[in-house]
């Protein structure tokens, strides 16, 4: 039969609740404090003393911090690391010469009235024992314990102390490295929160009134930043003169994508005439693209104009999803515009980009649309496709805020709660 024993004497006990709380520390601080604690809990009042030599020149250390009465580790909440570049440079004194071989020491009968670097703060003490603590295999910082007790350390004691130093010295490292990594997410979080308010920014703030036609849009991302882009702008000052409608999806995820949607739409806004064309302006967004060489990026994009006056849509199109067109009434049908379409832009660079003219008759909507719509996926990896939305279609007359609503429910139907893996962005025009 085993002979079960428990470890469960008073110095055990405490011993177990400061390793609980090591672990639920938070902070270096908050590491220091509950290994101080735990000396305290056990009886033992020693003064602390670290330093660092990490980055400076052999000789060089910067005191980290020094806590003569434990109730001053216990209570202070400051980080040294965060001062790092404004704690003084120090060389020489007795620092300076346990530092100089990375090994443990330490001194029985201490007597320093008086310190080139400490000045009479070390006068109290009758012992002190330096414990190297390693980085990488190397020895970047030291704890100095310091004692009134001539006795205080001894061989035994000692390693004890160097092991359990090191310990700790460990745990602050690894707090210290979460605690960057915190930071440094929370720093790329606020950065692609910007990233996404520009990428917001570029698309219109409300949709423009068009003499003879009604509009709907929507816009979706599956992440705080995305590669989707709609735009609807006037190409003269004139209201009844011809109107650009832009949709278009930078390939990837993220800030880089939005990155390239930026580009995308600085390129089109800034083209130095009235075009000819649809495809004409395409063709000047994709030398633009082609001649940054942005690795693995490209741009698909339908950009069609629409004169309110013919009432007619020339539309071009670069490796993008088709435009569909719905008849009036429920049960209309639904027609894929497939006549025209070339590359993605910014793969290659000299494409000629072709063109189709529909004219619009009362109550017909086109549809523009991503692909995070057509791809959207069920639990077992099915596409919503672009027959999704023609049956989502089959249940608006053709209104756009309607045909905008319908789909988007028939994608989250579809998707039945999984998170979308791409942005989806829609918009809507019917001729009125």
């Amino acid at each position: 039969m085993n002979d079960l024993h428990r470890l469960d004497d008073a110095r055990t006990a405490i011993l177990l609740q400061t390793v609980q709380q090591l672990s639920m520390a938070q902070t270096p601080q908050e590491v220091l404090a509950t290994y101080g604690q735990g000396l305290r809990n056990l009886g033992q009042e020693l003064s602390f003393l670290s330093l660092s030599v990490r980055g400076l020149e052999p000789g060089e250390y910067k005191i980290t911090r020094f806590y003569e009465e434990q109730d001053q580790l216990l209570a202070d909440t400051t980080n040294p690391w965060e001062q790092w570049d404004h704690l003084p440079t120090q060389t020489g004194g007795l620092l300076g010469e346990l530092i100089a071989e990375p090994i443990p020491k330490w001194i029985e009968n201490l007597s320093v009235p008086s310190d080139p670097v400490l000045g009479e703060r070390l006068a109290g003490y009758k012992s002190l024992l330096a414990i190297p603590l390693f980085d990488g295999g190397e020895a970047l910082n030291w704890g100095v314990l310091l004692s009134p007790e001539a006795d205080a350390f001894n061989p035994t004691r000692n390693g004890d102390i160097l092991l359990r130093s090191n310990l700790v010295g460990m745990t602050v490292r690894h707090v210290r490295m979460a605690e960057q990594l915190k930071q440094a997410n929370e720093r790329i979080a606020r950065e692609v929160q910007m990233i996404a308010r520009i990428q917001q920014g570029l698309m219109p703030a409300s949709l423009p009134e068009i003499p003879g036609l009604k509009l709907a849009a929507d816009f979706k991302t599956y992440d705080t930043a995305g590669g989707d882009l709609y735009d609807v702008h006037p190409l003269t000052d004139d209201p009844k003169g011809p109107w650009a409608i832009l949709m278009a999806d930078a390939s990837g995820h993220g800030p880089a994508a939005t990155t390239v949607c930026a580009m995308m739409h600085a390129i089109l806004h800034t083209y130095p005439k009235q075009p000819d064309g649809p495809a004409q302006l395409l063709a000047h967004a994709n030398e633009h693209l082609s001649a940054k060489r942005i690795e693995s990026s490209f741009v698909t994009a339908v950009l069609a104009f629409f004169d309110p006056v013919k009432r007619t849509l020339t539309y071009a199109r670069a490796g993008h999803p088709p435009l569909l067109l719905k008849n009036p009434g429920l049960g209309g049908a639904v027609q894929r515009l497939e006549e025209v379409g070339e590359f993605p832009l910014g793969i290659v660079g000299n494409v000629s980009f072709s063109e189709a003219t529909i004219t619009l008759a009362e109550n017909q909507t086109v549809l523009f649309y991503t692909d995070g719509i057509t791809e959207a996926k069920d639990e077992n990896e099915k596409m919503f496709d672009i027959e999704g939305i023609e049956r989502a279609l089959d249940h608006c007359m053709g209104d756009p805020d309607c045909t905008v609503h319908s789909i988007h429910q028939s994608v989250r139907i579809h998707e039945g709660g999984i998170r979308p893996m791409d942005d989806q962005t829609l918009l809507a025009i019917q001729a009125v």
